[in-house]
C-alpha cells in the first residue's frame, strides 16, 4: 500500500511540472526568445520550423562592437596604389547599394578647414590622407541605442556636433542590423572605411538620454583623439544649430520661420540618407494595393502607437487601446483611400481591417521592439527594417495622422505633402504643428 507522504510527494511534483509548463511560455516571451506566430504575420518563411512556431536562428551571432582600428600597418607606396572602393560588401548587395554620394565637402559638411582635408570619392582612390578627425554615431549591440526614432534625432544632433568639432561625420549602425542594408549615402558619404581608420586612436562617448549636453565639456577633452565614437539620441538639435548658427554649413543658415525645426531636420537628413532600392521594393511590396488600373490611389496613413503590451511589455504606455475607435472612425471617412495603418498592437490592426475593409493597407512589422530583441538575429533585423517600410510609407502619404512618437513625428517632419498631416493625443486627431 502506497504511504501518505509518497502521494504527497507525487502530488507536490506534480503541481510543480503545471506550474513550470505555464510559466515556460511567458518566461520565453519576457526573454524575447519565443514569439507566437500569429503576432508576425507575414514574415519570411525562412523564420518558421515546421512547426509553425518562429526560431530565432544563429541568436549568439553578435555584429562587431565597433569597426576594428588596429589592422597590420601598409607602406606610404602601397596607401598612394591602394583603390578604395568603399565598405566591403556582398555581391548581391553591391547589386543593391550604389554609393554615388560624394564624400564629406565643403559644401556638403559646410566647413572650411575640412576641405583642405577631405577629398573626393576619386581622390580616395589614390590617396589616402592621414590627419582627419572623425566624429562617428554609433550604435551597436552593447548598448541600447532607442527605437528609430531615437536614433534618427541621435544621427542629426551628431551631426551638427560634428560641424562644431569640425571633425568628419560617419554613421556605425549595426544593431539590430546594418543600417547600410536599407540606407545609403546621399550627399554626404558618412560610411567608414576601415582604411580610413588604420592606426588612429578612438574613445567611446556614451550620451545616451543625457540631453543638456556642452560640446566643449563632453567633446574639448579628447579633441587630440582621432576617432570619437558618440552613442546619443539627443533631440536638441535646433538648440545647437541656432547657438552656433555662423559656424553651419551655408544651406542651414537661411531656415527661418515657425516650422524651422522641421526644416532643420529634414535638411539634414536628406543630404544624409536616400533609401536603398531593397527598402523602396520593400515599400513598393507593402502599398501594392493603392495601385489600382495603373493609377495611384490616394494614400491615408495613420500610426497608432499603443505602447506596452503583452508583445512589449518593456515599452512605456503611449496611447490607451480604447482610444483606437477615435482615430479610426477619422480615418473612414476617406471613402476612396487606401489606407494604410502602422500599429505595435494585435487589437488596433485587426479592429483597422474590420473597420475600414478592403482599403485597409496593412502595416507588415512584427509587434517587437528591436531594440530589444536579440540584436544580430534575422527576426530583430526583420522588425527593424520593417519599422523602416512604415516611416518610408508614412512620408510618402497624401494625409497623415502621427502619434506621440519619434517614428511618426520625423515622418511629418520629411512628408512633402504638409497639408494634410494631423496628430492624435488621444482624445482627438487635430491639426499637426511641429513641437
Amino acid at each position: 500500500m502506497v504511504s501518505k507522504g509518497t502521494i504527497l510527494k507525487y502530488v507536490g511534483i506534480g503541481i510543480i511540472l503545471i506550474i513550470v509548463l505555464l510559466m515556460g511560455p511567458t518566461f520565453k516571451h519576457y526573454m524575447n526568445l519565443s514569439v507566437i506566430k500569429a503576432n508576425l504575420i507575414p514574415i519570411p518563411k525562412e523564420l518558421y520550423q515546421d512547426n509553425g512556431t518562429a526560431t530565432v536562428r544563429n541568436k549568439f551571432k553578435l555584429v562587431p562592437k565597433y569597426p576594428k582600428i588596429n589592422e597590420p600597418k601598409t607602406s606610404v607606396e602601397d596607401q598612394k596604389n591602394q583603390k578604395i572602393n568603399g565598405p566591403k560588401t556582398s555581391v548581391e548587395d553591391q547589386r543593391n547599394l550604389k554609393l554615388n554620394g560624394p564624400t564629406t565637402t565643403l559644401e556638403d559638411h559646410g566647413n572650411p578647414k575640412m576641405k583642405e582635408r577631405t577629398t573626393s570619392v576619386e581622390d580616395q582612390g589614390k590617396e589616402i590622407t592621414t590627419n582627419i578627425k572623425y566624429l562617428v554615431y554609433l550604435c551597436d549591440k552593447n548598448r541600447r541605442c532607442g527605437g528609430w526614432g531615437d536614433r534618427q534625432r541621435g544621427i542629426v544632433t551628431a551631426f551638427i556636433w560634428s560641424c562644431l568639432l569640425n571633425r568628419a561625420y560617419k554613421i556605425v549602425m549595426t544593431s539590430s542590423c546594418d543600417l547600410t542594408q536599407f540606407y545609403q549615402p546621399n550627399k554626404i558619404n558618412w560610411i567608414l572605411d576601415q582604411n580610413e581608420i588604420k592606426n588612429k586612436t578612438s574613445k567611446v562617448i556614451d550620451v545616451m538620454n543625457l540631453h543638456a549636453i556642452s560640446v566643449d565639456e563632453e567633446f574639448k577633452p579628447y579633441e587630440h583623439i582621432d576617432i570619437l565614437y558618440v552613442k546619443t539620441n539627443n533631440p536638441k538639435f535646433f538648440y545647437y544649430l541656432n547657438q552656433n548658427i555662423n559656424l553651419m554649413p551655408d544651406y542651414l543658415k537661411g531656415i527661418n520661420g515657425l516650422d524651422f525645426r522641421m526644416e532643420f531636420f529634414k535638411t539634414v537628413w536628406s543630404r544624409l540618407m536616400k533609401p536603398t532600392e531593397r527598402l523602396k521594393n520593400r515599400l513598393l511590396n507593402a502599398t501594392k494595393p493603392m495601385f489600382i488600373g495603373g493609377r495611384r490611389a490616394n494614400l491615408v496613413t495613420a500610426h497608432v502607437r499603443i505602447g506596452r503590451s503583452k508583445y512589449m511589455p518593456y515599452e512605456r504606455v503611449v496611447l490607451s487601446l480604447d482610444s483606437t475607435n477615435i482615430i479610426l472612425n477619422f480615418l473612414d471617412k476617406y471613402k476612396h483611400s487606401k489606407i494604410y495603418v502602422a500599429t505595435d498592437h494585435a487589437d488596433v490592426r485587426k479592429a483597422a481591417i474590420a473597420k475600414l475593409g478592403n482599403r485597409y493597407i496593412g502595416s507588415y512589422a512584427p509587434f517587437l521592439n528591436p531594440d530589444n530583441t536579440a540584436r544580430g538575429t534575422k527576426l530583430a533585423c526583420w522588425a527593424f527594417e520593417m519599422t523602416l517600410v512604415d516611416q518610408l510609407a508614412m512620408i510618402d502619404a497624401d494625409v497623415l495622422v502621427t502619434s506621440p512618437s519619434g517614428l511618426s513625428t520625423y515622418a511629418a517632419y520629411l512628408n512633402p505633402n504638409t497639408e494634410e498631416i494631423y496628430r492624435f493625443n488621444g482624445t482627438t486627431v487635430i491639426p499637426y504643428h511641429p513641437l
